[in-house]
């Protein structure tokens, strides 16, 4: 019969295959046929659970894999043998550990199979608790040196469990937070372009508004929007619209520095914040972005060539001596509008760049 089950056993390759053929009871029936007297059989039973426990944790199937040591576990228990309890519970721990170190070496991982171990590993201690609390609770009725020793076994087992649900937790805390910032990070960034978004713009303006103010350095503030870009979608699709707005995301990443703000405020718009430069230098990054979006080309679906223009405004921070630091928003608010107002210029005229300066304030 031994025999038997093990052949059985050795035939599945796969969670799938050893759960549908009730395997789980199988190893069950392995321990309670095996000879107390043969340590090779209990060495193939061993054999077994390794193999099996490899083969679920690779699919990341942990609960299954402390589940097989938890068989080895309650069938010590039940029958005393106190080295072979210290040997399944060092596997079991062994188990744990391996789970643990996935978790943290893995930045949130929302697979299912991971996703019922986070749901279940709380359900499975509160059993294992209980369990050992059962047998505490007949142990010590009971005054002999045999089970004097078993009782000191369960309260190793507990404080396994103990260590093990605080490896758990730091592990779970680690990954909602790692998650937290993940999602902090995607709730300000484009889903297209992968620039900024309108979000971190409305969220972070402040900041940079003040400390280019506090450090009394330049700031500007280059507005770019696509020329007739709504006919690339009407004529060749939302999907070569799309290509369009990620390449020239990719242009502006590709221009500007790392330390410079570059953000898709909506729909065919972009801004970039510069720091610290003069106009000549912020005029010439505004032409070598613009130059690299006109060299770009573009095919369609039927294989037609095309191109794309815009236009681009150019305002700064100028703050008037006596304003005070507290205006900053109705300042920012004030950069937007004159940028928008030399881009609209920009698109009227042969010229595509313009800084705002008082003698197009009055253009609409």
């Amino acid at each position: 019969m031994f025999e038997k089950i093990l052949a059985k056993l050795y035939k599945f390759k796969n969670f799938e295959e050893f759960s549908k053929n009730n395997s789980f009871e199988l190893i069950r029936n392995l321990f309670n046929a095996w000879n107390f007297t043969n340590v090779n059989e209990y060495n193939k039973i061993e054999t077994v659970l390794k193999h099996f426990s490899n083969i679920f944790i690779s699919e990341k199937l942990y609960s299954s894999a402390l589940d097989l040591y938890n068989i080895q576990i309650d069938y010590f228990l039940n029958n005393y043998d106190h080295d072979k309890l210290v040997a399944a519970i060092t596997q079991h721990s062994n188990v744990h550990n391996h789970i643990t170190k996935s978790l943290k070496t893995s930045t949130p991982n929302l697979e299912p199979n991971l996703k019922r171990f986070n749901e279940n590993f709380l359900l499975h201690l509160h059993n294992s608790f209980t369990f050992i609390n059962n047998h505490l609770n007949e142990l010590v009725e009971e005054e002999n040196e045999e089970k004097t020793k078993h009782l000191a076994i369960l309260r190793q087992i507990i404080n396994l469990q103990a260590k093990h649900l605080n490896n758990y937790l730091s592990c779970m805390y680690g990954n909602i937070e790692s998650l937290f910032n993940k999602t902090k990070v995607q709730s300000v960034t484009d889903d297209l372009t992968k620039l900024n978004n309108r979000r971190y713009l409305n969220n972070h303006y402040q900041r940079y508004f003040l400390l280019a103010n506090r450090l009394k350095i330049n700031l500007f503030l280059i507005l770019i929007d696509l020329d007739k870009f709504k006919r690339i979608n009407d004529n060749y699709g939302h999907h070569k619209g799309d290509e369009v707005l990620q390449k020239i995301g990719q242009v502006i990443k590709d221009t500007v520095r790392e330390s410079d703000i570059k953000i898709r405020i909506g729909g065919d718009e972009f801004v970039i914040l510069l720091f610290g430069q003069q106009e000549s230098d912020t005029q010439k990054t505004a032409q070598h972005i613009l130059d690299r979006i006109t060299a770009l080309e573009f095919i369609s679906d039927s294989d037609e060539v095309f191109h794309i223009r815009a236009s681009v405004g150019i305002s700064t921070n100028i703050i008037k001596h006596g304003e005070q630091k507290k205006n900053y928003k109705m300042h920012f608010q004030e950069m937007i509008k004159e940028a928008d107002q030399a881009m609209y210029y920009s698109k009227e005229n042969i010229e595509k760049i313009t800084i705002y300066t008082d003698k197009i304030k009055t253009f609409k």
